[in-house]
């Protein structure tokens, strides 16, 4: 896979610049328009480092002593309470786990996830530092991972999420929530 080339995150095919800093997917069936050289919409769909920043992403990672086999995995354990039931949704693939997304969605009506038998606010900031540090152990135990986000600090992509539900009461991370933290990342580790 070459992680160099830019992806069209609809179809996958590769993206051409139309001069200036407007790039579109060459498939004629798509037509997707990007704007920006340096833009990356982050899609599980696509291929290169667009797929690797993905959180459905295949990744093996070990957080808090739970073998997490994709960030998406982690992220939609956060909704049981039952650390049994956290660690067998770990170990499933990132695809799965949104597959079943909507099965635990009792976290909505008290805002509250879970994490190892510790309950979380879902608007807080513990929160986000849970999130900030799984993702700094997906960055340095993932050689994909890590190679994705110090590509995208080499070339200094914009990187954006163009799909995902933007109302922090219905998801367990919005897209400006997904950037920040990737942004964090780009700027703070090394």
């Amino acid at each position: 896979m070459n992680y160099s080339t830019l992806y069209c995150p609809k179809c996958g095919n590769e993206l051409i610049s139309l001069g200036g800093d407007l790039n579109k997917c060459q498939s004629p069936s798509c037509n997707y328009l990007i704007q920006g050289f340096n833009t990356i919409d982050i899609s599980f769909k696509s291929k290169g480092i667009v797929k690797a920043l993905s959180n459905l992403c295949p990744y093996s990672f070990k957080f808090d002593n739970v073998y997490c086999y994709s960030m998406e995995a982690f992220i939609q354990s956060l909704k049981v309470k039952n650390t049994q039931l956290q660690r067998e949704l770990c170990a499933k693939t990132g695809p799965f786990c949104y597959s079943i997304r909507t099965m635990f969605d009792d976290w909505r009506v008290k805002q509250q996830i879970y994490w190892k038998g510790r309950t979380y606010d879902r608007h807080s900031e513990d929160y986000i530092l849970l999130l900030k540090r799984a993702y700094v152990a997906l960055y340095e135990q993932s050689e994909i991972f890590s190679y994705a986000i110090n590509k995208a600090k080499k070339e200094n992509y914009t990187l954006i999420h163009s799909v995902g539900c933007k109302d922090s009461n219905e998801t367990l991370l919005t897209p400006d929530e997904y950037m920040d933290i990737l942004y964090y990342l780009i700027e703070n580790i090394e």
